[in-house]
């Protein structure tokens, strides 16, 4: 259910990864950035940072260039192959909004034959705003992106020089939030270990 910032570096390269480190580890519970990570069994890998605008970062980052190549690849494989693995890392859980998004675009890549053994992961640093997670991400936001197919993960930033293996105790209070919702409620998965 944790999934640390190495591994991203260590699935689709330190390069691409390592640069946007800082907008994570240092970033604000207010603050909006989204990392999307696409990597698949052929070594394609392609990773774009997206920060909010007008709009939320998790829907800047599928109206993208790269989430319309992910989107073409679908459609174009043949045979199943190559499998894909993409990863939004967000600072924050995504709202009713952007979980909407979230949804739709999952559904648009099922109507392509996409999710037959690819993998989607939303990782966010904690929850967005409120604690009760009744107005801003809500229980039944996480419950509607895990019944979408989004595995949720809580994603591990810990500042340079800090011990790198994730622990709870090692998450933000508000990474701690999350990581307790998608437990009592059964909406975690099992850690990513193939990142």
């Amino acid at each position: 259910m944790i999934l640390p910032w190495v591994q991203l570096e260590s699935f689709y390269g330190q390069n691409l990864v390592n640069p946007y480190r800082g907008n994570f580890v240092y970033a604000t519970r207010n603050a909006t950035f989204a990392l999307l990570c696409y990597g698949d069994s052929a070594g394609g890998r392609e990773v774009c940072l997206f920060p909010s605008s007008s709009l939320h970062a998790e829907v800047n980052a599928l109206q993208s260039d790269l989430w319309d190549r992910i989107w073409t690849q679908v459609g174009n494989r043949k045979s199943g192959y190559p499998r894909m693995v993409i990863t939004l890392a967000i600072n924050r859980s995504s709202c009713c909004g952007c979980t909407q998004w979230l949804m739709e675009a999952l559904a648009e890549l099922r109507t392509l034959g996409g999710l037959q053994g690819d993998r989607f992961i939303v990782a966010a640093r904690g929850v967005y705003e409120d604690e009760a997670m009744d107005t801003r991400t809500t229980v039944q936001d996480l419950r509607l992106l895990f019944n979408a197919g989004w595995e949720q993960q809580v994603l591990y930033t810990p500042q340079p020089g800090t011990a790198q293996n994730p622990t709870v105790a090692g998450l933000p209070p508000y990474g701690r939030q999350l990581y307790q919702a998608l437990q009592r409620y059964g909406f975690s998965t099992p850690d990513p270990v193939i990142l």
